[in-house]
């Protein structure tokens, strides 16, 4: 039984499985066909739940399933449904001891797969994220970015259209 829709460029979909146990179910599923590049960002978060986030200690989702389908445009994970957790989204101010221990997590992610054998096949960064990140960082979706009262705190030079994506392309 569906019991909750978070829409996004990837749609979360809690599930209830039986009497107690709910899951989410992770896909793009905005009905947007998704091209390769796309595809590709996902088909990384897919690898990253299938085949190494059980190998770290960051307090990721248990996945219980975790597949890519080029073929039909699709990728699509399951994974324990972390109700009682807190997630902050991109609009949210941290206080110092949650920032604190959000680089204590991403310093202790990197300290634990410095050199991992299973990393060696996965794409560098940016890989597809350039893609998806140059589409946020222009155009419409720029714009609308913009246009929200938190925007206001976003430096001039960087509001200006472009001048952000040249910024992280700069940076890659």
């Amino acid at each position: 039984v569906i019991e909750d829709v978070i829409p996004g460029a990837a749609t979360k979909v809690r599930v209830r499985v039986g009497d107690d146990q709910t899951v989410i179910v992770k896909a793009p599923l905005s009905g947007a066909e998704q091209d390769d590049a796309t595809l590709s960002f996902f088909a990384l978060e897919v690898a990253f739940y299938r085949d190494v986030a059980g190998l770290l200690e960051v307090g990721s989702p248990r996945c219980l399933f975790a597949e890519t389908r080029a073929a039909e445009g699709q990728a699509l994970v399951v994974l324990e449904d972390l109700r009682e957790a807190h997630f902050h989204t991109a609009g949210d101010t941290l206080s110092s001891q949650e920032a604190e221990r959000v680089l204590e997590v991403i310093a202790g992610l990197h300290a634990s797969t410095w050199e991992l054998p299973v990393l060696a096949d996965v794409r560098r960064y940016p890989g597809p994220m350039r893609h998806v990140l140059t589409g946020m960082l222009s155009g419409r979706y720029w714009a609308g970015c913009l246009s929200r009262p938190r925007a206001a705190t976003i430096p001039e030079p960087l509001r200006e259209p472009g001048a952000l994506r040249a910024a992280v392309e700069a940076l890659w």
